[in-house]
Formats: structure tokens, C-alpha cells, sequence
């Protein structure tokens, strides 16, 4: 994912990434509008952009573009950088406590780096097979061109790839764990990630992540200090309640999503709240959100770096008004003891030969995510937007 063409307008259009054809800038696919049989209450909206046309020189696009690129990075982002001989541990776990989430600069060596890259291109390719309008919808409020990672595998993980087990235990971002978990027992779970198209002119709404099904008391009382407990914080405070499906449990968890190419103004980088995450109230609307929160966009952040959130903190999506796509891996940790069984988060997921090359502490706290001898991971390799229906089929209209 590193070099990309130039804008074709009026069609799919196919950029050339890592070797690879990239959808981008679909004007055959009207704003709003997915193609995904989503349930109705999983689709969101963005108003600002009904009836524009998905083309990188309509006049509206290009209003859009010449905003974010004047204001949309947010001011005095907590970043660190792992190679700072300054750097100091103690004060970068106090920030993410403090703030819910923080920037941790230098964290992928290039040779990890370009093995990512070349495996989120192989993920897109399968992708792009079955969807290659782009149109399908995915991540949270099912918007068109935009894809979870993770849902869009058969397995809802990328561990049998080798590129994303190797995140598991890295030198630059496991002290930091230890230190926001308090001890070196936490588990690794999930391995998804996300990626905004080039075209994607709609805003996804803030949210905070989510865990659905019901879980043990032990466990959802478990917090990260001093935030709320899971049990205090209902999944009525969610602005689209599910009433006909499990309950959400807000299960305080740890994501680090890995920087694949810079982050700029206008290619679809991730904005948050800080602090968000120890709020009760329910994020707002694209309507009601202050243009405080719209323009506070993780930017400008270098490829390699890691993002680190708290999942209860509201963030979404913003539009991808550049060239290329934009894709954040990540991988999730939860609490010593505190590993949802969900049927999904706690399957087996990682190949056994995998597992074993990996580093001490990466097998202990991937322990329940590696496969028996013998046996098979189900799915594996096979890659749908449609996936996650056949995974939580409530999702399904």
C-alpha cells in the first residue's frame, strides 16, 4: 500500500496498490446506500452528504476536502515515540488512562511493517472479489466503502496470517499493555482491524466499540481504573438500542490499531473523544455533533505507529477524500481473566504452526486462541463483507 495512480472518474475506479486493484471512488454508488442486507437499525447515515455524487472534483467533495484539510487535525494529540530515549513508560499509561487512548510513534520495524501491508492487500483482494462496487457496507452503520477487517473474515480474526500474529508481542507496545493492565496476564482476542475506501464521503457516527451477548458478573464488572464498570453503563445509553438481539456490554478492553500509511487531513483517519471514556451519556447524532468532536481526527501520524484505545471511548470513521484507501489492523487485549465467551472472541483462530513460532509471552497470552493438533480452523482464508452475517445473524434484515 504504498504508491497509488491518479484519480478515474465516473465508475470503479482501480489504483494500483502493492500490486494489487483497489476500488475507489464508485460514483455508481449513491451516498448513504449499501448493498449488504443490513438490518435496518445497524444502517446509519450521514445527512450532510445526501443526493452528493461519490467523484474526488464534485464541487461539495471538493468544499469538504479544502475544509478538513484547513482544520481537521486534532490539537495536542498524547503521542510518544518508542525510539525517544526520553520516553517514559509510567507517563504514557497515565495518558491513556487519562485520555482513553494515545499515539505510540516508532512501534513497527519496516520489515513488520511492509509484511502488514502486503497481507491487508491480499485480505482486500478477496474482498474486492466479492464486492468490487465497494458497495456492500461494513464497520459500524454499514456505510459503503468502508470494510471491518475482522468481520470480513470467515473466522472474524486474521490470525492465520503470519504478519498479524506477529503483532501479538511486540518489543515497542507490550510494556505498554503490562502497564495499562497492570500485569503481563492479559489476553490477546480479537485480530480485525478496518479500512475506508477512497470515495468515502460519508461520516461515520461516534460510538464507542461494543461486546454482544450476555457475560459472567465476574467479568463485566471488571474495569480499568477509574472508569465506569460495565455493569453501571447499559446498552440503553446507545443511541440505537438493540432490543430484539443480546445486550451490549461495554466490557473494558484494549485495541491497538497499527498505522499502515500516514495519516493525513483527508484520508479517512480515525477521530475520538478524549475522555469519552469514562462518560454515561450516549455519543451524539451526526447532527448533534459539535464540530469540535467532527474535526478531532487522529492527524498527522506517520506510518508505523500504533494507536492504543480504550474500546469504550466514542470515535468514528471520517471521509477518505484522497486517492488511495486507508487501512488500520489492529488487534484486541482483554483483562487478565476476563475473555467474553462469546463463541466467537474465544474460538480458535490461529494455527498451531503460527503459535508456535511466536515468542513466549505472545503464546501464553494467545493460549486460547491456538488450534489443537489434528484439528482445523473453520473458515480460514476465506474472505466476505458478507461474513459477519452468517457469524451474528441478527446483523441481517
Amino acid at each position: 500500500m504504498n504508491g497509488v495512480g491518479r484519480w478515474v472518474c465516473c465508475g470503479v475506479t482501480h489504483v494500483l496498490l502493492a500490486g494489487a486493484a483497489e476500488v475507489a471512488w464508485n460514483s455508481r454508488v449513491p451516498a448513504n446506500e449499501a448493498s449488504g442486507p443490513w438490518r435496518s437499525m445497524f444502517k446509519e447515515r450521514d445527512p450532510r452528504v445526501e443526493g452528493w455524487l461519490r467523484h474526488p472534483l464534485d464541487d461539495r467533495v471538493s468544499a469538504l476536502r479544502n475544509q478538513l484539510e484547513r482544520r481537521n487535525c486534532m490539537a495536542d494529540m498524547p503521542t510518544f515515540s518508542a525510539a525517544d530515549p526520553e520516553y517514559n513508560l509510567t507517563d504514557a499509561t497515565a495518558s491513556f488512562h487519562r485520555n482513553g487512548f494515545l499515539i505510540l510513534e516508532d512501534a513497527l520495524p519496516d520489515q513488520l511493517l511492509h509484511g502488514l501491508r502486503n497481507a491487508s492487500s491480499y485480505i482486500m483482494d478477496k474482498i474486492f472479489e466479492v464486492d468490487p462496487e465497494g458497495s456492500f457496507g461494513g464497520g459500524a452503520g454499514k456505510l459503503p466503502h468502508r470494510y471491518s477487517l475482522g468481520d470480513s473474515s470467515a473466522t472474524k480474526s486474521n490470525f492465520h496470517l503470519e504478519a498479524y500474529a506477529a503483532l501479538v508481542d511486540l518489543p515497542t507496545t507490550t510494556p505498554l499493555l503490562q502497564g495499562i493492565f497492570g500485569s503481563p496476564d492479559y489476553l490477546a482476542a480479537g485480530c480485525g482491524g478496518d479500512v475506508v475506501l477512497a470515495g468515502a464521503i460519508e461520516y461515520q457516527s461516534l460510538h464507542p466499540d461494543a461486546i454482544w451477548g450476555q457475560l459472567e458478573a465476574e467479568v463485566s464488572e471488571y474495569d480499568v481504573p477509574p472508569a465506569v464498570t460495565a455493569s453501571r453503563l447499559q446498552h440503553s445509553t446507545m443511541r440505537a438500542a438493540c432490543t430484539a438481539c443480546p445486550a451490549r456490554v461495554f466490557l473494558a478492553w484494549a485495541k491497538i490499531n497499527f498505522v499502515l500509511q500516514n495519516l493525513t487531513a483527508t484520508n479517512g483517519a480515525m477521530r475520538i473523544v478524549p475522555g469519552s471514556h469514562r462518560w454515561r451519556e450516549r455519543p451524539p447524532s451526526l447532527l448533534e455533533e459539535p464540530d469540535w468532536m467532527r474535526l478531532n481526527t487522529l492527524c498527522p501520524v506517520k506510518a508505523g505507529a500504533a494507536v492504543f484505545r480504550d474500546n469504550r471511548c466514542w470515535h468514528g470513521g471520517t471521509p477518505n477524500l484522497a486517492e488511495g484507501l486507508r487501512a488500520l489492523p489492529n488487534v484486541e487485549y482483554f483483562p487478565p481473566g476476563a475473555m467474553p465467551s462469546l463463541g466467537w472472541l474465544d474460538r480458535p483462530t490461529m494455527p498451531l504452526e503460527i503459535w508456535q513460532q511466536l515468542s513466549p509471552l505472545a503464546r501464553h497470552i494467545s493460549r486460547g486462541l491456538v488450534v489443537q493438533p489434528g484439528e482445523q480452523i473453520v473458515g480460514q482464508g476465506i474472505y466476505s463483507p458478507a461474513s459477519i452475517l452468517d457469524i451474528m445473524p441478527f446483523l441481517r434484515g
